[in-house]
């Protein structure tokens, strides 16, 4: 054996039996402190990520069980520590396989990706009516109170109508108009957010499914503000004679452009998840096609085809900010013994 060797050999004899020597310490100091028997246990957990989840991101199964007392514990660690090629340090490691979870056993299940989109959806309405998003939806509204109840809806109305709307106009307007249409939008939502979960890993295919998640989220929360506002301003569509843009409430059910929230929802959804600035340009510019051929078409007055983007926008934006993570409120799981229960933690 040469000297290099031979050094090496003695620093790993040496290192073991201090390990040794830590561990007895270790267990002594316990027994001392508790004052009673030494009890270990062996413990098992079964861990499920979620991916790319941004809150409560596993879901846990966990059980333990007693394996010896003092006597016995001690005597399984009072062994010989052998150096050699394969283990230098001498030190034996010992895995012990657990049975497996059986039913009747404790379950305790940290929430997983069902739990999170329901938190989500419950921080995008925390969100959605925070100050900040009420604020925005107070200046749109502002602003499409003062279009509607005065001439500037109908003159805006005409002109477009005059100098505007043409016959390539109306091309493209039948096909923007359908972007707000829900039997086609929906579906391809949902079917991008499935794809997003089935092949989870890819780049792309993480990014769509992201995208469908987001979008069924602002709509979802997006929806009851619309219904509600379309009614309580009581305004007509161009041309009918019961209010025309004046809001009369609960008079009509026009005041806001529904095909002009749907269409809009997807791109100003998207605009939020890309950097790039002249992507985020274009995206909003896509937001306006399906607002701008209401106006086109005559369904809707320019205040009720703006109404509608402003809702999607602060939709759009409520999720963005849960999914960013500024939402000051989170739900969180809470496990004690064999209890299980729900906290919610508010971050300044």
């Amino acid at each position: 054996m040469t000297r290099l060797q031979a050094s090496h050999h003695n620093t790993a004899v040496i290192l073991g039996i201090f390990l040794m020597l830590v561990r007895l310490l270790s267990v002594s100091l316990l027994a001392v402190s508790s004052g009673c028997q030494i009890v270990s246990e062996r413990s098992e957990s079964v861990i499920r990520p979620s991916p790319r989840a941004s809150n409560l991101p596993v879901s846990r199964a966990d059980r333990s069980e007693g394996l010896a007392t003092t006597p016995a514990l001690l005597a399984s660690w009072n062994q010989e520590y052998v150096p050699n090629d394969a283990n230098p340090t001498g030190i034996e490691t010992q895995i012990i396989q657990l049975p497996p979870v059986t039913d009747g056993e404790s379950d305790h299940w940290i929430p997983n990706e069902g739990w999170r989109v329901r938190q989500s959806i419950i921080s995008d309405h925390g969100n959605f009516y925070s100050r900040e998003s009420l604020g925005l939806l107070a200046a749109g509204f502002g602003v499409g109170a003062a279009m509607a109840n005065t001439s500037i809806d109908e003159k805006l109305h005409d002109k477009f109508q005059t100098n505007v709307r043409n016959a390539r106009s109306d091309e493209w307007s039948r096909a923007a108009k359908e972007l707000g249409n829900g039997r086609y939008t929906l579906p391809l939502f949902a079917a991008a957010w499935a794809t997003g979960k089935i092949f989870d890993g890819y780049p792309v295919t993480d990014a769509a499914g992201e995208w469908g998640e987001r979008s069924i989220r602002g709509i979802l929360i997006g929806t009851p503000p619309l219904l509600v506002s379309q009614s309580a301003t009581g305004a007509s569509r161009p041309g009918e004679a019961s209010s025309g843009s004046l809001w009369k409430p609960f008079q009509d059910n026009n005041g806001v452009s529904g095909h002009g929230f749907m269409g809009a929802i997807p791109f100003i959804t998207a605009a939020k998840m890309t950097d790039n600035p002249l992507l985020k340009l274009a995206l909003y510019g896509g937001s306006t096609l399906a607002p701008l051929s209401r106006v086109n078409d005559g369904a809707h007055y320019p205040s009720q085809a703006m109404l509608g983007w402003v809702l999607a926008y602060v939709a759009a934006d409520a999720v963005d900010r849960t999914q960013s993570g500024s939402d000051t409120r989170t739900l969180l799981p809470i496990l004690v013994d064999d209890s299980v229960g729900v906290g919610i933690e508010f971050r300044r």
